[in-house]
């Protein structure tokens, strides 16, 4: 979800839609995305957190 949610950002931005609309719609995907349980978290955050096993 988080990834689809980027994607359209991107996508909207490179074929020149209003860049504010643009935003609240990945911002209103993100809320989307976590009201569904799901948590955004950097690579980098994950690799110093969690153990391997988690990971993997």
């Amino acid at each position: 979800m988080y990834e689809a949610a980027d994607n359209a950002l991107w996508a909207s931005l490179m074929i020149g839609d209003n860049p504010q609309a643009a935003r609240k719609r990945y911002e209103l995907a993100i809320k989307r995305a976590e009201s569904l349980g799901f948590v955004y978290r950097p690579l980098a955050e994950i690799l110093t957190a969690e153990p391997l096993e988690t990971i993997l």
